[in-house]
Protein backbone atom coordinates (compact mmCIF):
# COMPACT_ATOMS: atom_id res chain seq x y z
CA UNK A 1 0.00 0.00 0.00
CA UNK A 2 1.03 3.64 -0.24
CA UNK A 3 3.44 4.33 2.63
CA UNK A 4 2.19 7.26 4.70
CA UNK A 5 5.74 8.34 5.47
CA UNK A 6 5.89 9.45 1.84
CA UNK A 7 3.65 12.38 2.75
CA UNK A 8 6.73 14.03 4.28
CA UNK A 9 9.34 13.05 1.74
CA UNK A 10 11.34 15.67 -0.19
CA UNK A 11 8.54 16.44 -2.66
CA UNK A 12 7.13 18.90 -0.08
CA UNK A 13 7.17 22.37 -1.61
CA UNK A 14 10.57 23.98 -0.84
CA UNK A 15 9.11 27.42 -0.06
CA UNK A 16 7.11 26.10 2.88
CA UNK A 17 7.63 22.72 4.52
CA UNK A 18 3.94 22.52 5.40
CA UNK A 19 2.80 22.25 1.80
CA UNK A 20 2.76 19.05 -0.25
CA UNK A 21 1.93 17.86 -3.75
CA UNK A 22 -1.05 15.52 -3.50
CA UNK A 23 -1.51 14.91 -7.22
CA UNK A 24 1.43 12.60 -7.81
CA UNK A 25 1.30 9.18 -6.14
CA UNK A 26 4.13 7.63 -4.16
CA UNK A 27 5.06 4.13 -3.02
CA UNK A 28 8.05 2.62 -1.28
CA UNK A 29 10.02 -0.14 -3.00
CA UNK A 30 13.37 -1.65 -2.01
CA UNK A 31 14.09 1.23 0.44
CA UNK A 32 13.46 3.79 -2.33
CA UNK A 33 10.48 6.01 -3.02
CA UNK A 34 8.85 5.70 -6.43
CA UNK A 35 6.62 8.44 -7.85
CA UNK A 36 3.83 7.69 -10.32
CA UNK A 37 2.45 10.48 -12.50
CA UNK A 38 0.89 11.21 -15.87
CA UNK A 39 3.13 13.19 -18.20
CA UNK A 40 2.64 14.33 -21.79
CA UNK A 41 4.57 15.54 -24.81
CA UNK A 42 3.03 19.04 -24.61
CA UNK A 43 4.36 19.79 -21.09
CA UNK A 44 0.94 21.13 -20.16
CA UNK A 45 -1.02 20.33 -17.00
CA UNK A 46 -4.21 18.77 -18.30
CA UNK A 47 -7.30 19.34 -16.18
CA UNK A 48 -9.65 17.66 -18.65
CA UNK A 49 -10.10 17.08 -22.35
CA UNK A 50 -12.25 20.20 -22.98
CA UNK A 51 -9.85 22.57 -21.22
CA UNK A 52 -6.98 21.15 -23.25
CA UNK A 53 -8.77 21.70 -26.54
CA UNK A 54 -9.32 25.30 -25.52
CA UNK A 55 -5.55 25.86 -25.52
CA UNK A 56 -5.40 25.91 -29.31
CA UNK A 57 -7.53 26.72 -32.32
CA UNK A 58 -6.11 23.79 -34.24
CA UNK A 59 -8.04 21.11 -32.34
CA UNK A 60 -7.56 18.40 -34.93
CA UNK A 61 -3.77 18.78 -34.81
CA UNK A 62 -3.77 18.63 -31.00
CA UNK A 63 -5.76 15.42 -30.96
CA UNK A 64 -3.40 13.78 -33.44
CA UNK A 65 -0.14 14.97 -31.87
CA UNK A 66 -0.96 14.74 -28.17
CA UNK A 67 0.61 11.82 -26.35
CA UNK A 68 0.40 11.01 -22.67
CA UNK A 69 2.48 8.62 -20.56
CA UNK A 70 2.32 6.85 -17.25
CA UNK A 71 5.75 7.67 -15.79
CA UNK A 72 7.48 5.90 -12.89
CA UNK A 73 10.47 7.68 -11.33
CA UNK A 74 12.91 6.61 -8.62
CA UNK A 75 12.96 9.69 -6.37
CA UNK A 76 16.23 8.71 -4.71
CA UNK A 77 18.12 8.59 -8.02
CA UNK A 78 15.74 10.83 -10.04
CA UNK A 79 15.87 8.25 -12.85
CA UNK A 80 12.81 7.19 -14.84
CA UNK A 81 12.05 3.51 -14.20
CA UNK A 82 9.41 3.06 -16.90
CA UNK A 83 7.09 4.95 -19.22
CA UNK A 84 3.93 3.57 -20.81
CA UNK A 85 2.02 5.46 -23.49
CA UNK A 86 -1.65 5.73 -22.52
CA UNK A 87 -4.44 4.92 -24.96
CA UNK A 88 -7.00 7.44 -26.22
CA UNK A 89 -9.46 6.57 -23.42
CA UNK A 90 -6.94 7.48 -20.69
CA UNK A 91 -4.43 9.96 -22.10
CA UNK A 92 -6.35 13.12 -21.18
CA UNK A 93 -6.77 12.19 -17.52
CA UNK A 94 -4.99 14.29 -14.85
CA UNK A 95 -2.93 12.92 -11.95
CA UNK A 96 -5.94 13.17 -9.66
CA UNK A 97 -7.38 10.12 -11.46
CA UNK A 98 -4.49 7.87 -10.40
CA UNK A 99 -4.95 5.02 -7.91
CA UNK A 100 -1.66 3.42 -6.89
CA UNK A 101 -0.88 0.52 -4.52
CA UNK A 102 1.85 -2.07 -4.01
CA UNK A 103 0.07 -5.36 -4.69
CA UNK A 104 3.06 -7.18 -3.19
CA UNK A 105 6.65 -6.33 -2.27
CA UNK A 106 7.55 -6.11 -5.96
CA UNK A 107 4.28 -5.74 -7.95
CA UNK A 108 2.97 -2.19 -8.47
CA UNK A 109 -0.72 -1.85 -9.37
CA UNK A 110 -1.94 1.38 -11.00
CA UNK A 111 -5.53 2.31 -11.82
CA UNK A 112 -6.86 5.26 -13.84
CA UNK A 113 -10.34 6.22 -12.69
CA UNK A 114 -13.05 7.29 -15.10
CA UNK A 115 -15.85 5.97 -17.31
CA UNK A 116 -13.18 3.86 -19.02
CA UNK A 117 -11.01 2.46 -16.21
CA UNK A 118 -7.37 1.85 -17.14
CA UNK A 119 -5.02 -0.57 -15.36
CA UNK A 120 -1.23 -0.96 -15.50
CA UNK A 121 0.60 -3.65 -13.51
CA UNK A 122 4.41 -3.53 -13.13
CA UNK A 123 7.02 -5.88 -11.73
CA UNK A 124 9.43 -3.36 -10.20
CA UNK A 125 12.05 -6.01 -9.37
CA UNK A 126 12.28 -7.12 -13.01
CA UNK A 127 11.56 -3.71 -14.54
CA UNK A 128 8.78 -5.30 -16.57
CA UNK A 129 5.24 -4.29 -17.55
CA UNK A 130 3.03 -7.28 -16.72
CA UNK A 131 -0.31 -6.04 -17.99
CA UNK A 132 -1.89 -2.89 -19.44
CA UNK A 133 -5.60 -2.74 -20.37
CA UNK A 134 -8.73 -0.56 -20.27
CA UNK A 135 -12.15 -1.75 -19.12
CA UNK A 136 -14.72 -0.31 -21.49
CA UNK A 137 -17.68 1.50 -19.92
CA UNK A 138 -16.65 0.43 -16.41
CA UNK A 139 -17.84 3.70 -14.81
CA UNK A 140 -16.89 2.73 -11.28
CA UNK A 141 -14.53 3.34 -8.37
CA UNK A 142 -12.07 0.94 -6.78
CA UNK A 143 -10.92 1.30 -3.16
CA UNK A 144 -8.49 -0.85 -1.21
CA UNK A 145 -8.71 -2.56 2.18
CA UNK A 146 -5.13 -3.35 3.19
CA UNK A 147 -3.56 -6.11 1.08
CA UNK A 148 -6.46 -8.50 1.56
CA UNK A 149 -9.56 -7.01 -0.08
CA UNK A 150 -10.69 -4.31 -2.45
CA UNK A 151 -14.03 -2.64 -3.11
CA UNK A 152 -15.73 -1.99 -6.43
CA UNK A 153 -18.43 0.67 -6.47
CA UNK A 154 -19.98 0.49 -9.92
CA UNK A 155 -22.81 2.63 -11.26
CA UNK A 156 -25.60 0.99 -13.22
CA UNK A 157 -28.65 2.78 -14.50
CA UNK A 158 -31.44 3.21 -13.63
CA UNK A 159 -30.27 2.35 -10.10
CA UNK A 160 -26.83 2.17 -8.55
CA UNK A 161 -25.37 -1.25 -7.85
CA UNK A 162 -24.13 -1.98 -4.30
CA UNK A 163 -20.61 -1.69 -3.01
CA UNK A 164 -18.88 -5.08 -3.47
CA UNK A 165 -15.88 -6.50 -1.59
CA UNK A 166 -13.53 -8.97 -3.31
CA UNK A 167 -10.33 -10.77 -2.31
CA UNK A 168 -7.03 -9.10 -3.15
CA UNK A 169 -5.99 -11.71 -5.75
CA UNK A 170 -8.72 -10.51 -8.14
CA UNK A 171 -6.83 -7.24 -8.70
CA UNK A 172 -4.54 -9.06 -11.12
CA UNK A 173 -7.54 -10.29 -13.11
CA UNK A 174 -9.80 -7.27 -12.71
CA UNK A 175 -11.13 -7.43 -16.27
CA UNK A 176 -12.55 -10.92 -15.68
CA UNK A 177 -13.68 -11.42 -12.06
CA UNK A 178 -15.59 -14.69 -11.71
CA UNK A 179 -15.94 -15.12 -7.93
CA UNK A 180 -18.87 -13.77 -5.91
CA UNK A 181 -18.23 -10.76 -3.63
CA UNK A 182 -17.49 -11.53 0.02
CA UNK A 183 -19.62 -8.64 1.24
CA UNK A 184 -22.02 -6.07 -0.20
CA UNK A 185 -23.62 -2.91 1.19
CA UNK A 186 -25.24 0.30 0.01
CA UNK A 187 -23.39 2.66 -2.33
CA UNK A 188 -23.55 5.47 0.29
CA UNK A 189 -21.23 3.49 2.58
CA UNK A 190 -17.49 3.07 2.79
CA UNK A 191 -15.41 0.37 4.45
CA UNK A 192 -12.06 0.75 6.23
CA UNK A 193 -9.78 -1.75 8.03
CA UNK A 194 -9.08 -1.16 11.73
CA UNK A 195 -7.75 -3.11 14.71
CA UNK A 196 -9.41 -2.31 18.04
CA UNK A 197 -7.60 -4.92 20.12
CA UNK A 198 -6.43 -2.11 22.47
CA UNK A 199 -10.02 -1.63 23.70
CA UNK A 200 -10.83 -2.68 27.27
CA UNK A 201 -14.22 -3.91 26.02
CA UNK A 202 -13.78 -7.56 25.02
CA UNK A 203 -16.17 -7.69 22.07
CA UNK A 204 -14.44 -4.70 20.45
CA UNK A 205 -11.25 -6.79 20.24
CA UNK A 206 -12.75 -8.72 17.33
CA UNK A 207 -13.39 -5.58 15.25
CA UNK A 208 -11.52 -5.57 11.93
CA UNK A 209 -13.55 -3.08 9.84
CA UNK A 210 -15.53 0.10 10.31
CA UNK A 211 -18.30 0.97 7.86
CA UNK A 212 -19.05 4.67 7.50
CA UNK A 213 -22.07 6.30 5.87
CA UNK A 214 -22.38 9.35 3.62
CA UNK A 215 -22.89 12.59 5.58
CA UNK A 216 -23.67 10.66 8.78
CA UNK A 217 -22.39 10.19 12.34
CA UNK A 218 -23.14 6.45 12.29
CA UNK A 219 -20.30 3.92 12.52
CA UNK A 220 -20.82 0.16 12.01
CA UNK A 221 -18.03 -2.02 13.40
CA UNK A 222 -17.57 -5.44 11.73
CA UNK A 223 -15.46 -8.49 12.55
CA UNK A 224 -13.12 -10.34 10.18
CA UNK A 225 -16.08 -12.15 8.57
CA UNK A 226 -17.88 -8.84 7.87
CA UNK A 227 -20.47 -9.57 10.59
CA UNK A 228 -21.77 -6.63 12.63
CA UNK A 229 -20.22 -6.32 16.12
CA UNK A 230 -21.78 -3.02 17.20
CA UNK A 231 -23.16 0.25 15.81
CA UNK A 232 -22.02 3.50 17.44
CA UNK A 233 -22.49 7.21 16.87
CA UNK A 234 -19.69 9.77 16.88
CA UNK A 235 -21.08 10.99 20.20
CA UNK A 236 -20.48 7.54 21.70
CA UNK A 237 -16.75 7.87 21.01
CA UNK A 238 -16.52 11.56 21.87
CA UNK A 239 -18.67 12.63 24.86
CA UNK A 240 -17.76 16.29 24.13
CA UNK A 241 -19.23 16.05 20.59
CA UNK A 242 -21.44 19.04 19.79
CA UNK A 243 -23.35 18.70 16.51
CA UNK A 244 -23.27 21.62 14.08
CA UNK A 245 -26.74 22.18 12.54
CA UNK A 246 -26.98 22.02 8.73
CA UNK A 247 -23.40 20.80 8.42
CA UNK A 248 -21.69 18.38 6.04
CA UNK A 249 -19.91 15.40 7.55
CA UNK A 250 -16.81 13.54 6.40
CA UNK A 251 -15.29 10.34 7.81
CA UNK A 252 -11.97 8.84 6.76
CA UNK A 253 -9.81 6.10 8.29
CA UNK A 254 -6.09 5.51 7.78
CA UNK A 255 -3.22 4.15 9.89
CA UNK A 256 -5.79 2.80 12.40
CA UNK A 257 -7.13 6.32 13.06
CA UNK A 258 -10.63 7.66 12.41
CA UNK A 259 -10.93 11.35 11.50
CA UNK A 260 -14.42 12.85 11.54
CA UNK A 261 -14.98 16.38 10.21
CA UNK A 262 -18.17 18.37 10.54
CA UNK A 263 -18.34 21.60 8.55
CA UNK A 264 -20.86 24.42 8.33
CA UNK A 265 -20.32 26.74 5.36
CA UNK A 266 -22.42 29.64 6.62
CA UNK A 267 -24.50 31.77 4.29
CA UNK A 268 -23.43 31.43 0.67
CA UNK A 269 -21.91 34.58 -0.78
CA UNK A 270 -21.17 36.08 2.63
CA UNK A 271 -17.44 36.07 3.40
CA UNK A 272 -18.15 37.03 7.00
CA UNK A 273 -20.67 34.26 7.64
CA UNK A 274 -20.33 32.00 10.67
CA UNK A 275 -18.22 29.26 9.09
CA UNK A 276 -17.21 26.52 11.47
CA UNK A 277 -15.27 23.27 11.25
CA UNK A 278 -14.97 20.67 14.00
CA UNK A 279 -12.60 17.68 14.06
CA UNK A 280 -12.85 14.54 16.11
CA UNK A 281 -10.09 11.94 15.79
CA UNK A 282 -9.84 8.50 17.42
CA UNK A 283 -6.68 6.39 17.59
CA UNK A 284 -7.74 2.72 17.71
CA UNK A 285 -4.14 1.58 18.36
CA UNK A 286 -3.99 3.41 21.68
CA UNK A 287 -7.76 3.59 22.27
CA UNK A 288 -7.80 7.33 22.86
CA UNK A 289 -8.97 10.59 21.23
CA UNK A 290 -6.53 12.78 19.28
CA UNK A 291 -6.91 16.56 19.37
CA UNK A 292 -6.45 18.88 16.38
CA UNK A 293 -6.70 22.65 16.21
CA UNK A 294 -9.90 23.48 14.33
CA UNK A 295 -9.40 25.33 11.05
CA UNK A 296 -11.73 26.56 8.35
CA UNK A 297 -11.20 24.20 5.41
CA UNK A 298 -12.53 24.60 1.90
CA UNK A 299 -14.45 21.83 0.16
CA UNK A 300 -11.41 19.88 -1.02
CA UNK A 301 -11.90 17.67 2.01
CA UNK A 302 -11.42 14.49 -0.03
CA UNK A 303 -7.72 14.94 0.88
CA UNK A 304 -8.59 14.74 4.58
CA UNK A 305 -6.42 11.72 5.45
CA UNK A 306 -5.04 10.98 8.95
CA UNK A 307 -1.64 9.34 9.16
CA UNK A 308 1.13 8.63 11.67
CA UNK A 309 4.39 10.54 11.53
CA UNK A 310 6.81 7.62 11.23
CA UNK A 311 9.61 10.09 10.47
CA UNK A 312 9.63 11.12 14.14
CA UNK A 313 9.23 8.10 16.41
CA UNK A 314 9.82 10.22 19.54
CA UNK A 315 6.73 12.40 19.09
CA UNK A 316 4.66 9.89 17.09
CA UNK A 317 2.28 12.65 16.01
CA UNK A 318 -0.99 11.97 14.23
CA UNK A 319 -1.36 14.34 11.28
CA UNK A 320 -3.74 14.96 8.41
CA UNK A 321 -3.72 16.72 5.05
CA UNK A 322 -6.27 19.40 4.13
CA UNK A 323 -6.96 22.71 2.39
CA UNK A 324 -7.51 25.87 4.44
CA UNK A 325 -9.73 28.72 3.27
CA UNK A 326 -7.91 31.27 1.06
CA UNK A 327 -4.89 28.96 0.69
CA UNK A 328 -4.88 26.99 -2.56
CA UNK A 329 -2.30 24.36 -1.57
CA UNK A 330 -2.73 21.30 0.63
CA UNK A 331 -1.35 21.61 4.14
CA UNK A 332 -0.23 19.24 6.88
CA UNK A 333 -2.07 19.67 10.19
CA UNK A 334 -0.47 18.26 13.35
CA UNK A 335 -2.21 16.91 16.46
CA UNK A 336 -1.87 18.70 19.77
CA UNK A 337 0.01 17.11 22.66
Amino acid sequence: MVDSVAYEYNFIYPDNAKYIDVNKKFVKFNSHFVSVEITNNKKEKIQNFKSYLALSNNKKEIIQDFKSYLTLTNLNTQKIIWEVELDDKNKYKPNEYLQVVMYSDTILWIGLKGFHYGVCIFDLAKGKLIKHFTMNAFNGIINFIEQKYFIITQYKLPTESPLKVYTWANLLNLENITEHPLYTCKRESNLFPINWSASSIKKFNSVRFVQTHLDSTQLDFLDGNFSLVITLKIGDLFPDYQPIPNSTKKQIVNDNCLLFMEKFDGNLGDDNSNEKTNYYCWDFSYNQPIIFTNNILINKNYYLTPYRDFTNITTGKIKHVGYRKNINSPEIFESIG
